[in-house]
């Protein structure tokens, strides 16, 4: 609009001449890259005073994302007594936005992939910055299986793509392929587009690892379970009641008259016992820190790497029939004495073995540690007790069968077994009996995760649980299996 503030004599024209700043002009009609139409508008004023005349310029509503653009407005007044220095400035403001979207839809990488980037991209780069949130799916876990920036991603103004990096963590665990998804949401200064979903898929790069089982019986047998089949080893000669290893090519087994055995990834070969006892549980922290408890003799002898030695239990009736622990300073030893008709709890703080206070007067035979303070023995008449660093106390097991060995891989996911096919769990609450495939008495339970447990028992009884159930294994044996163990 252009206003006439005074009055003139006579009628009087005015031509508005239009200027590119940062705007295109041109004539209509207009195409890109043409903003506005350029061409010289001639306004006719009568002279009165406070009288208006319009203009209108026609711009091009392209689908080019841009900034605003300006165009200056020049006046030129026929009759020379009218001022005609005043101008103006136009401008054009935008009305588009880009698209955002992923550039694929999937993708699929290798867990040593160390890193891979997902690409989001604008249809066109925007004169202003464009914020996208997201979020994210699947069935791969943050962060144990990887790692992404937090949520929203910003695309610099100017810029066509911004990136995501997803971490991909190498672990060593066996496991199928695993989904991050990652799904956009509703953008700044920009349209979701499609696709708005991108899924990452990791491959596992683990090979899983033959089983490697190993159970002890009566006559001196070994067995060997390959993850396929059971199959005799060797045969000592003497029951065997005992095995513990640090690995698949170092197991130590014990048993009867002091038999002490080695197997080393070939063979099984002979130690010498430092006492005559008969061995009937083995363990350790390392292949230099064994512990063999037994009847007879001190009843506990030692493993330094090099010989075995014997320690003194401070016992001078009774037999131990279990081992366990966390560390060097914290074993621990159960059993019974017939002559005082109580149980025993004995713990070796890495000078001493000491009696505890526990208050079962029946046989224990089983003991294994989660922790430094929280250690569970079993026993007769469905004894379960429980030391929580200070203190043993007795827990609710809910049967009176005996339970002959106790094993977990946590606090919270414990194994029992015992006579008659019993086998309980503890679920960090409560005892609860599992269904159990055999009648036969189980005398010794070991396994690698809560999806990998092992139960061995009389008449070569072998079971396997797989996370869901317990189900028999063929061992072709008919002979008592007393103990089992796997790395």
């Amino acid at each position: 609009t252009v206003t006439l503030d005074n009055a003139v004599a006579a009628a009087f024209t005015v031509d508005v001449t239009l200027t590119d700043g940062t705007a295109t002009g041109g004539p209509a009609p207009l195409v890109p890259p043409e903003d506005y139409d350029n061409v010289v508008a001639t306004l006719n004023f009568a002279g009165t005073a406070g009288e208006t005349q319009g203009f209108t310029v026609a711009t091009l509503d392209d689908a080019v994302v841009e900034s605003s653009e300006t165009f200056t407005v020049s006046l030129a007044a026929s009759d020379p007594l009218v001022t005609d220095t005043d101008g103006a400035t136009g401008t054009i403001t935008d009305n588009d936005v880009p698209t955002v979207a992923f550039t694929s839809a999937a993708q699929t990488v290798g867990e040593a992939v160390g890193t891979t980037t997902i690409t989001v991209a604008l249809s066109q780069t925007s004169p202003v910055p464009v914020t996208v949130p997201y979020t994210v799916g699947g069935t791969a876990t943050a962060p144990d299986d990887y790692t992404l920036p937090a949520s929203p991603l910003t695309i610099p103004a100017g810029n066509p793509t911004g990136t995501l990096t997803v971490t991909v963590v190498d672990d060593g665990d066996v496991e199928p392929a695993e989904t991050v998804v990652v799904t956009l949401g509703t953008p700044t200064n920009a349209t979701l587009g499609s696709p708005a979903v991108h899924t990452v898929t990791l491959t596992d790069n683990d090979v899983p690892l033959t089983p490697s089982v190993y159970s002890v019986g009566s006559g001196g047998r070994i067995w060997h379970y390959n993850g396929t089949s059971w199959s005799l080893m060797t045969q000592v000669g003497q029951n065997l009641f005992g095995v513990w290893g640090t690995a698949s090519d170092d197991v130590f087994a014990v048993g009867a008259t002091s038999t002490i055995v080695r197997y080393d990834g070939s063979s099984w070969n002979p130690m010498t016992s430092a006492a005559s006892m008969n061995g009937r549980a083995v363990w350790g922290t390392s292949s230099s820190d064994v512990y063999l408890v037994g009847e007879g003799g001190t009843r506990i002898q030692r493993y330094n790497g090099t010989s075995w030695s014997t320690m003194t239990s401070g016992l001078t009736s009774g037999a131990l029939y279990g081992v366990g622990g966390t560390a060097s300073n914290n074993v621990f030893a159960v059993g019974y004495d017939v002559g005082t008709t109580t149980g025993i709890i004995l713990r070796y703080d890495g000078a001493t073995w000491s009696p505890m206070t526990h208050g079962a007067t029946v046989q224990l035979d089983g003991v294994w540690a989660a922790a430094f303070s929280d250690v569970i023995a079993v026993g007769d008449g469905g004894t379960i007790l429980r030391y929580n660093g200070a203190n043993w106390s007795s827990m609710t097991s809910g049967t009176s069968t005996n339970l002959n060995a106790v094993w977990g891989t946590s606090s919270s996911d414990v194994y029992a077994v015992g006579d008659g096919g019993t086998i309980l769990h503890y679920d960090g609450s409560s005892w609860s009996t599992m269904t159990s495939p055999t009648s036969n008495p189980l005398l010794g339970v070991w396994g690698t995760s809560a999806t990998d447990v092992y139960a061995v028992g009389i008449s070569g009884t072998a079971l396997h649980y797989d996370g869901v159930s317990w189900s028999t294994m063929s061992t072709g044996t008919g002979f008592a299996m007393f103990d089992v163990w796997t790395p």
